[in-house]
């Protein structure tokens, strides 16, 4: 049994922290090499967690064992001979109490033939200074019905070593730390009655608000809403064609702020027509914006909200965004939180 090399590097390069309401997490990728001729495959990732003074707090598999093994969770495991394998790191969801200063993952890889390969690869997470000061973009309960945890559609939109993200020329995940926001009725319902239409929803036309202070840097208004469930089809040939305006087309109509300091609140998704802000406006924390709409890649009402590192929806690195002063709602009790980020599924409230 001979043994091969699989390199491993990490993307991006600050990955960073994120203290959520029930757990922390780090959100980044694994890009895997081999000089292998065969096919190398996946076998086992061991999460191994320290504190400062590099002592082991935990010791976390993903393996190969059992009739439906977990490594299954996985769909994409080979790594060839002159080609990246690139997967999300499948290990990124900790319990608040550990007190994490570095991460140590380990890969077990296997050909058909029996050669092996292990590999390792050291992680320097860092707590992210957020400089804006940020609230929820509405008023009242809503649930968090996409957020950006491990199997979230936002920590998964862009594969970047996919080949039609290169083609198209995304180098960054800009919606990494992503949310969806639903407003619900008193009883915690996103609409009354079987839903046909988008105006069945609770939350069509509600306002969207500034989480903060800043200045309108781009926005569009004029794009339709699409009928509930039915958003346009991705058009390949237009995201190669002009990539700047289909990622604008993505996001219906949207307004970015600039807070400085390199921090950018986006927004998406609204009504036609709704959007009260032109590019230049100066806006205060929870200034009227516009209102809950379903234009761009949407089949719902909802707000999109993320913050990034800029302007640029191809080259943008998302960033944590932790929101002042919010409910979370838990049965008949409503638990106050402060700097933290809500979860998927959760029933949040700003008043």
């Amino acid at each position: 049994m001979n043994s091969h090399l699989v390199k491993v590097t990490l993307f991006p390069e600050r990955i960073f922290l994120e203290r959520g309401v029930f757990e922390q997490s780090v959100d980044f990728e694994f890009r895997f090499q081999t000089d292998s001729i065969e096919p190398m495959e996946l076998q086992e990732v061991i999460a191994n967690g320290f504190d400062k003074q590099d002592r082991l707090l935990f010791r976390m598999p993903l393996n190969n064992w059992g009739i439906i093994p977990s490594i299954l969770s996985i769909p994409e495991r080979k790594v060839e001979l002159g080609k990246t394998l690139e997967i999300f790191n499948p290990l990124a969801d900790f319990p608040l109490d550990y007190p994490i200063t570095g991460l140590r993952y380990e890969f077990d890889f296997r050909t058909e033939k029996g050669d092996h390969a292990r590999s390792e690869v050291a992680v320097d997470p860092i707590i992210y200074e957020q400089k804006a000061k940020l609230t929820l973009p509405f008023a009242g309960t809503c649930l968090v019905t996409d957020g950006h945890d491990t199997m979230s559609h936002h920590r998964r939109n862009f594969p970047l070593t996919h080949p039609l993200i290169q083609q198209i020329g995304i180098t960054a995940n800009n919606s990494r730390f992503a949310y969806d926001f639903v407003p619900v009725d008193n009883e915690f319902r996103m609409f009354r009655n079987t839903p046909h239409r988008c105006e069945d929803f609770v939350c069509w036309g509600k306002p969207v608000l500034s989480p903060g202070e800043g200045r309108i840097s781009s926005m569009a208004g004029n794009l339709p809403d699409n009928p509930l469930y039915d958003p346009p089809p991705f058009d390949e040939k237009a995201h190669i064609r002009d990539p700047k305006t289909a990622m604008e087309r993505h996001l219906g109509n949207f307004v970015i702020i600039d807070h400085g300091n390199d921090e950018f609140s986006l927004l998406a998704h609204m009504q036609k027509g709704s959007v009260q802000v032109e590019a230049g406006d100066k806006v205060a924390e929870g200034k009227l914006i516009g209102h809950i709409g379903n234009s761009g890649d949407s089949a719902s009402p909802h707000i999109h909200y993320q913050l990034q590192n800029g302007t640029d929806l191809l080259r943008s690195e998302g960033l944590p965004s932790r929101f002042h002063k919010f409910d979370l709602i838990l049965g008949n009790k409503a638990k106050k939180e402060e700097g933290l980020c809500p979860n998927t599924g959760m029933i949040i409230r700003h008043e």
